[in-house]
This record gives structure tokens, C-alpha cells and sequence, in this order.
């Protein structure tokens, strides 16, 4: 029965009561007490009553906890350099592999481009070599002059090649220790423009300006010359590169060793700071890039290696000539050799192909874009976080469970979800695992609950209600909440027996949805008081008003 028909019925009640009352009291007023009669006989309290009865009710543990995403990624570049697109901003839904951003490729596609080449040369090389095996046509017509011309121009290629690897190697070596060098000077400078600078630093920063003012334009110088030569096609592309990276490098210096006198002078500010610390990170990738140019040493070597095989080849060629055999033979090693230099070219393009694909930043996983930390323009690494992607699809409520209950709860069991933000609205979800210990320093446990987020109303950080469903008894003995009453440290139902009230202690088990379950201390069909049972006594007697099921 509902609290507002209690208080009709007790109203009612009272009223008669009242009336009774009234009659009795002017009749006496009237008459008086006769002589001998009987006193008045005390009336029964009105009481308000259920009866308890079976019925079905779930046994469920509930808690509170917190909205997570079910994937959570931060997405980091593979590889280094300035963005110059951005293509995702907070709040875009992106699929597993859609392009977020784009750093600048322009180095790592000239490499790419000159892997491509070196993988036709060698080929080239290759079918040189199988030619020349192939090879069974009288040379009659080849002179001796011709032969000596050959072996001249390829001794000639093999003096530039190895001119060419030992320049490779020294200009490699040389850029590796001027980065290593320069990632010492902006660590330097970094650590000086902390500290701000001495008279004695200021002239040696000065000093530093000048050396490296004067290796800038010898290498301008050098690069000039290289410049005209290549042009001219009396320079190779290799030379004209190296001395193109060598002048880029001086130049590089010589701009840090600007920067870092202007700082030692004028005494460091909070930007000069941050732009040391990013001159750092800047000299670090260079020294990278510096290091990773070790593999031109190594095709360097093979090109001289390549060389010797034509140098010999020739020679053969000039010894059969003079010899009159008219026949080349050209040994299997040579092929070998030369396929062994299509292997490695081959490696050597798919290594620059791998390193330019890094400057595309893409999705790893379907979902939102929840936090976006690259902005064109800006320096991207593998060492910084440029997006942070979730999946609310279906979320994860990290529901927090007191040591009471966690013996109740196992992987599986069902749960309804509720939240504060979205009133009346409740969310099946189920339980996929149980933490095996507490929380550190606490005593309670963390289960994780799985629920579908149709729509995408849950969001991450949301507080939830969780209840889970433990048990479900289908044959209970079940009264109102409000029959139950707490006697200090037990709980108590005041009975009606015989028109008398009855305490007695209870347990109880389930409660759902304002029943509960009693599993002591009441049986099917009991009489329960269900309002004011603060104000009677054991024993005392009442008369219920009107009545109600409990199950």
C-alpha cells in the first residue's frame, strides 16, 4: 500500500477514536457513574499493516565508480622533423589508419630517390656481370690498344671510387663529430644560459664566433667551387653533396654559436632559455641524421669493391686480348659479387622508403581524437605524444568494491549502470575482471565492468552507480524496508499476534527496490507493522487499520 493510504487509514482511525471519546466523556458529564459499574475498557492502538509473502528478488552489490575508454592510445611519430600538415583536430572520428598528420619528407624523399637509383645501378652491374659470362664471341676485333684503354679508364673509376669512399667516410665521420660536438656546444649553452655568462666566457663565446665564422666560409668556399664543378661535370654528385652538407653544417654552427654569444651577452630570459633547450634537441636529431649516414660509408666500400670487379674484369679481358684467346671468361664470384650489390641496394631503398613513410603520422586504432598536441610548424619526435585517440564505443566502469563484498562478485556476472549526468537512464553492462589485491594503502578492490555505450553518452571521467547482480532468490519471504526497525546493533519487526504486539529480532538477505528479504524472524504470511512502530510497546495491543501484501 502506498505511505499516503497509511496515513488516510490512521487518520480515519483516530477520528473514530476521538468521536468514541467525546460520547463517553458527556455522558458521564450527564449522569455521572452509576453506582457499581464497570470502568471503561482501554481501546487498541490503530496500527497500519502488511502481510509478508514469497516472491522473487535479486541479490545485488552496489557501488560507485568511474567512467574509462575501452582503448586509449597515444599516438607518437615514428619519425622527426617539422609538421607540415595537420589533419585531425578534438572531437574528429577517425578509422584504423586514416592520416592524422604529416611531417617534412623533403631529405628522406631525396634519399629514397637516391636508393631507387642505386638499386638500378647495381642491377645494371649484374647484368653486366651475366653478359660477360654469357660472353663467347671471339674478340679478334678487340686490339690490345682497346683492352689497355679499358683497364686504364676502369683502374681510373677505381681510384675515383675510392678517392670517393675515403672522402664519403671523413666527410661522415666529420659531420657525426661536428654534431657530436655541436649537441656538447648547445648543451653548453644551454647550461651557460642558466647560468649566465663571465667576461671570460663572453670572449670565449667570441672566439667560438670567429673560428666557426671562419670554417663557415671556407666551407661556402668549398662549396662553391664544388658547386661550378658539378655543373661543369667535372665533380661527381657524391662530392657535390658532401660538400653541400658540409657547408649546410657550418653554416648551422656558426648560427648556434651566434645565438649562443647574443644569449652570453645580453644574459638569459625565460624564451632564451627555451630556445637553448630546443637548439639542443635540435643538435640531438642532427647528430642522429649525422649517425644514420654510416650506411654511405658502406656503399661507398661497395662501390669500390664494384670497381675492383671491373678493373679485374678488364685486366682479363686485356690479358686475353694479348694472349689472343678471343674468348672472356669472367669468373661466378663476379657474378656473386654482383648480386650481392643488388641485395644490398635493394636493402639500403627499402630502408629509405621505411624512413619516409615515418614522416606520416597515422591512426592505430578506430575512435575519437580526444587531445590534439601538434600544431603546423611545430617539431614532432617519436619522443613527444602529437594526438591521444579513445574508443567509446563501449566503455569500462571501474567500479570500487569494499572487502565485504568482493567475495560476492566473479568475472561475468551482470551489472546495471546509472549516472548522475543521465537521470533514469540505465546501461546493462557485465563484469570482465576482478583485481586479485586492493588498492594500495585501502581495502577495497577494483572490478572492471564492461558496458556497450549505444549512443556515446558515457564519457571517460564520468562518476557512476553500478549495482551487480550476485543472486537472485526465487521463493523469498519478503517485507516493505519500512517494516524493518534498527534496535541498536539488530534489526527488529514489530509482529501482530492476537491483536498484541510482537518484536522479534530478524536477519536479512537481498533487499531490491525498497523490499527486503528475511531470512530469520518472519515466515509467509506473518502480520508486520509498517509505520509508527517507535511509539509501541511488547505486548501491547493494537488494531490494525487495513492491510497490504509485502511480497
Amino acid at each position: 500500500m502506498r505511505p499516503w493510504a497509511y496515513r488516510i487509514g490512521l487518520a480515519a482511525a483516530a477520528l473514530l477514536l476521538v468521536g468514541v471519546a467525546a460520547v463517553s466523556c458527556g455522558k458521564m458529564k450527564r449522569g455521572g457513574p452509576k453506582a457499581g459499574a464497570t470502568p471503561p475498557v482501554k481501546t487498541a492502538t490503530p496500527v497500519s499493516v502488511i502481510t509478508a509473502m514469497r516472491g522473487s528478488i535479486r541479490d545485488a552489490v552496489h557501488v560507485t565508480g568511474t567512467v574509462a575508454a575501452l582503448r586509449e592510445v597515444e599516438v607518437a611519430s615514428e619519425g622527426s622533423g617539422t609538421a607540415i600538415a595537420v589533419y585531425a583536430d578534438v572531437g574528429d572520428r577517425v578509422v584504423r589508419g586514416s592520416l592524422l598528420a604529416r611531417l617534412d619528407s623533403d631529405v628522406m624523399g631525396a634519399q629514397a630517390r637516391q636508393a631507387d637509383a642505386g638499386v638500378d645501378v647495381a642491377k645494371a652491374r649484374l647484368k653486366q656481370a651475366r653478359d660477360m659470362v654469357s660472353l663467347t664471341t671471339s674478340t679478334t676485333g678487340i686490339t690490345v690498344e682497346q683492352a689497355q684503354k679499358q683497364a686504364d679508364a676502369a683502374n681510373t673509376q677505381l681510384a675515383k671510387a675510392q678517392t670517393a669512399a675515403s672522402t664519403t667516410e671523413t666527410a661522415v665521420n666529420n659531420r657525426i663529430a661536428q654534431a657530436q660536438l655541436a649537441v656538447r656546444s648547445a648543451e653548453t649553452q644551454l647550461a651557460e644560459v642558466r647560468r649566465g655568462a663571465r667576461d671570460q666566457q663572453k670572449k670565449q663565446v667570441q672566439a667560438q664566433v670567429e673560428i666557426a665564422q671562419a670554417g663557415y666560409d671556407f666551407a661556402k668556399s668549398h662549396y662553391e667551387v664544388k658547386k661550378r664543378l658539378y655543373t661543369q661535370g667535372a665533380a661527381s654528385g657524391t662530392e657535390f653533396g658532401q660538400a653541400l652538407a658540409e657547408f649546410q653544417q657550418a653554416r648551422s654552427n656558426l648560427e648556434q654559436v651566434k645565438q649562443q654569444l647574443s644569449l652570453t651577452n645580453e644574459g638569459p630570459t625565460a624564451e632564451q632559455v627555451r630556445l637553448a633547450e630546443l637548439q639542443v634537441d635540435q643538435a640531438n636529431e642532427q647528430l642522429r641524421l649525422a649517425e644514420a649516414q654510416r650506411d654511405q660509408i658502406t656503399l661507398a666500400r661497395e662501390d669500390v669493391n664494384l670497381a675492383r670487379t671491373q678493373v679485374r674484369l678488364a685486366e682479363d679481358q686485356l690479358s686475353m686480348a694479348r694472349a689472343g684467346h678471343g674468348e672472356v671468361t669472367v669468373r661466378q664470384s663476379d657474378i656473386d659479387a654482383a648480386r650481392a650489390g643488388v641485395k644490398q641496394a635493394q636493402a639500403s631503398r627499402d630502408l629509405a622508403r621505411t624512413a619516409l613513410g615515418k614522416q606520416s603520422v597515422y591512426s592505430p586504432v578506430t575512435g575519437l581524437v580526444a587531445e590534439r598536441l601538434v600544431e603546423p610548424g611545430a617539431w614532432a619526435s617519436n619522443a613527444h605524444t602529437v594526438f591521444r585517440i579513445v574508443d567509446i564505443t563501449s566503455v569500462y566502469v571501474h567500479a570500487v568494491v569494499g572487502e565485504r563484498d568482493i567475495a560476492k562478485v566473479t568475472k561475468g556476472q551482470e551489472a546495471e549502470v546509472s549516472v548522475p549526468g543521465l537521470p533514469g537512464a540505465t546501461l546493462k553492462g557485465r563484469v570482465v575482471d576482478v583485481t586479485p589485491s586492493s588498492m594500495r594503502n585501502q581495502r577495497n578492490f577494483t572490478a572492471r565492468v564492461l558496458v556497450k555505450n549505444d549512443g556515446e553518452v558515457l564519457k571517460p571521467g564520468m562518476s557512476a552507480d553500478v549495482s551487480l547482480v550476485v543472486g537472485e532468490s526465487s521463493a523469498a519471504v519478503l517485507v516493505p524496508r519500512d517494516a524493518i526497525v534498527e534496535d541498536r546493533e539488530k534489526r527488529v519487526v514489530y509482529a501482530v499476534e492476537s491483536g498484541q504486539i510482537k518484536i522479534r529480532p530478524v536477519e536479512l538477505g537481498a533487499e531490491e527496490r525498497g523490499r527486503v528479504e528475511v531470512t530469520s524472524g518472519v515466515k509467509e504470511g506473518d502480520t508486520l507493522v509498517v509505520a509508527g512502530q517507535s511509539g509501541l510497546a511488547d505486548g501491547q495491543k493494537v488494531e490494525p487499520v487495513q492491510r497490504e501484501a509485502g511480497g
